[in-house]
């Protein structure tokens, strides 16, 4: 008798930079529609859908393990597509772990019980941007300034 029932399939979700088992992934999408936009895959098993249908292939496991396959390839190809300098890279990495830790944090507010990987955190903890001050980037301004008032034309 096995007591540690299997964890079911689980599929790589891309903006999340982790896995999930398919019955998360369904979850998780369907709580955060403000952010669907994140979980639409152009791989080839998903086929513009998101991740969490794969649950519902004949055979879901193989569905999970191919489409995490096309998406850890894809992001390789973001990643190394272009030549880059080592820095660049770096930055790169640091840049979408950082922004994966965001996308966490806007499922933690829509799903009960949702922790960010330690992992993801250390990947974050451990990089730092070594080009934090991008060139061609302009900085923000720290508070608007007011509109001027626009006359109306008198007809």
């Amino acid at each position: 008798m096995n007591l540690n029932p299997s964890p079911g399939p689980s599929a790589f979700v891309t903006r999340l930079l982790s896995h999930h088992r398919l019955e998360t992934c369904e979850r998780v999408f369907a709580s955060t529609p403000d952010i669907g936009h994140f979980w639409t895959c152009r791989c080839p098993v998903c086929d513009g859908a998101t991740p969490g249908r794969l649950g519902a292939m004949d055979d879901p496991v193989d569905a999970a393990s191919r489409h995490s396959l096309h998406a850890l390839l894809a992001l390789h190809a973001e990643f190394f597509g272009d030549v880059r300098t080592r820095d660049q890279l770096i930055s790169a990495w640091h840049e979408a772990c950082s922004h994966a830790l965001y996308v966490h944090d806007q499922v933690a507010e829509a799903v009960g019980r949702w922790t960010r990987p330690a992992n993801l955190r250390s990947w974050y903890a451990v990089t730092e941007d070594p080009l934090p001050y991008r060139s061609g980037i302009p900085t923000q301004p720290a508070q608007r300034a007011p509109r001027p008032a626009r006359r109306r034309s008198k007809r």
